[in-house]
């Protein structure tokens, strides 16, 4: 019996960055081509944030409106150094327009390292516990019979 194996998306290196979704890196040049009427897939039916999205895409430098669609179908990408950059870098949702003047600064990664210190927890060794009692309890015993 054949293994049946899953869909393998590749990372695609693009510039200064690395696109995680090779799916979605492809949704995306289908829609920029003409080959699909909707960035959301083949199967899907063109809509009006489709129509808008292409036009405004169409006034863009090619690579500049590859990383914009991408961002906004929500495509992982890392720097070459492997930094995650957050979502929305290059595709403004409140405005829902592509990002002119895209800065890449230390509030555009996702990988930001926090330190938080948790309390030290007090471990209770229950064997520990066990061996001190059973100590304690020999200890006593030999009193008692020092006494009598």
């Amino acid at each position: 019996m054949a293994e049946k194996i899953g869909r393998r998306l590749e990372s695609v290196e693009f510039g200064d960055y690395i696109l995680l979704s090779s799916e979605k890196l492809r949704r995306v040049l289908n829609f920029l081509d003409g080959i699909s009427k909707s960035l959301w897939g083949e199967n899907a039916k063109e809509s009006d944030e489709d129509v808008r999205l292409r036009n405004v895409a169409s006034s863009m430098e090619k690579d500049a409106a590859i990383l914009a669609l991408y961002d906004r179908i929500g495509g992982g990408i890392r720097t070459k150094e492997g930094r995650k950059v957050a979502l929305g870098t290059f595709y403004d949702f409140e405005k829902r327009e592509p990002v002119k003047d895209v800065k890449i600064g230390e509030e555009q990664f996702e990988d930001k390292t926090i330190l938080v210190r948790k309390e030290k927890k007090v471990v209770h060794d229950a064997d520990a516990d066990l061996k001190e009692r059973l100590s304690r309890a020999r200890s006593t015993r030999k009193k008692v019979k020092e006494d009598e």
